[in-house]
């Protein structure tokens, strides 16, 4: 799906940018922005072309390319995957919207409602009823504000949260104590042998070997941990080596 925004930096423009972005799909619709340096009339005095409507013209495409810069990175931060910036300039931008929307294929045109009053319809001409009743697409009209998303930028949310999942885990890991060190190491043991069995079908004795004995080891270390817990609350215990033999008593 292709969606075309006018913008003009008005309220209107900007409630249409922000609709788009609401209807559109980000990861798949392309989106085009579009704004329309209109262009001063030459003005002919004794000398030719009065040097002002130049500066006036130049001043107008600055606006224009303003405008689409900063749309443009707001619909890259809302997550937009492909963003197209149009810069116009015409002496009548309505005209020129109808044939940018036929020669690049636009499924939906956006734009504002500027709020004329109805003198002002009739001397400058509506650019939205214009589009309206010329464009080949679809034409959604957009009057008054539109307030955009809280969360903008949804990658930087997502990150966010992720962020903060990982930390909430880490800080119950840390606070969590297995007082069954033997069970866990069973469990992890037969976890251990299921993957050797799908793998090779049967474990290699010098493997089993290997683990049987570490599995001892790990059994001895763990009856040592314990009975050193107990002699603290009970000092009249007496104290063993690793290999469990008690020191010889006097």
């Amino acid at each position: 799906m292709r969606w075309l925004v006018c913008l003009d930096g008005s309220p209107g423009g900007t409630a249409a940018f922000n609709t788009a972005l609401h209807l559109m799909c980000k990861e798949k619709d392309e989106l085009f922005l579009m704004s329309i340096a209109k262009e001063t009339e030459p003005v002919y005095g004794s000398f030719g072309v009065d040097p002002s409507v130049y500066r006036i013209n130049e001043e107008l495409e600055g606006r224009a390319k303003k405008i689409l810069i900063h749309y443009g990175r707001r619909a890259v931060d809302a997550g937009c995957k492909h963003v197209t910036r149009i810069l116009g300039k015409a002496h009548h931008p309505k005209a020129l919207i109808c044939e940018a929307a036929e020669k690049r294929g636009i499924d939906y045109i956006l734009i504002g409602r500027r709020g004329l009053s109805a003198f002002d319809r009739f001397v400058a001409g509506s650019v939205s009823k214009y589009v309206m009743e010329n464009a080949d697409c679809n034409v959604i009209i957009c009057k008054g504000d539109y307030s955009e998303e809280v969360h903008s930028n949804k990658k930087a949310v997502v990150l966010a949260e992720e962020h903060e999942r990982v930390r909430r885990e880490h800080d119950d890991a840390v606070k969590e104590e297995h007082s069954d060190l033997k069970q866990v190491i069973s469990a992890e043991e037969e976890e251990r042998k299921r993957r050797m069995q799908e793998e090779f079908g049967e474990e290699p004795p010098q493997i089993a070997k290997f683990h049987s004995d570490l599995n001892k080891n790990v059994s001895v270390m763990a009856e040592e941990a314990e009975r050193r817990r107990r002699l603290e609350e009970d000092p009249k215990e007496p104290v063993a080596s690793i290999s469990g033999r008690a020191p010889t008593q006097d």
